[in-house]
């Protein structure tokens, strides 16, 4: 009776995945909307894993965090998060990332 139980409780847990996948360096096109996992939170950012070892880094300024406020108290090692790819050098296996989903347009405000 166990097994059935744990049988429909895993067909339950299955994730529908909408986004595409990040598998290679080649795939990882400016614009690109994902998910990945925090592998490390540091004070100037997130190291993101995708699939097949693939990775990617969002600075500090792209993690959506208020002034003052840690890195370490908003994420954590593991976590899935929602990515926007910024740039890519897939010959030397760089991705930059946001955790912002639309580009910040601070520069084009024009106060007064």
């Amino acid at each position: 009776m166990s097994c059935i139980f744990l049988s429909c409780l895993l067909c339950s847990l299955q994730v529908k995945l909408k986004l595409a996948i990040l598998s290679s360096y080649d795939d990882a096109t400016d614009g690109l909307i994902t998910h990945g996992w925090i592998k490390k939170v540091e004070t100037h950012g997130c190291l993101v894993n995708f699939y097949n070892g693939v990775q990617g880094f969002a600075c500090r300024s792209e993690l959506g965090l208020d002034p003052g406020c840690e890195a370490s108290s908003m994420y954590h090692a593991g976590q899935v998060v929602k990515c926007r790819v910024l740039s890519a050098v897939p010959a030397s296996r760089r991705i930059n990332i946001s955790f912002l989903m639309s580009p910040t347009r601070r520069c084009c405000i024009k106060v007064g």
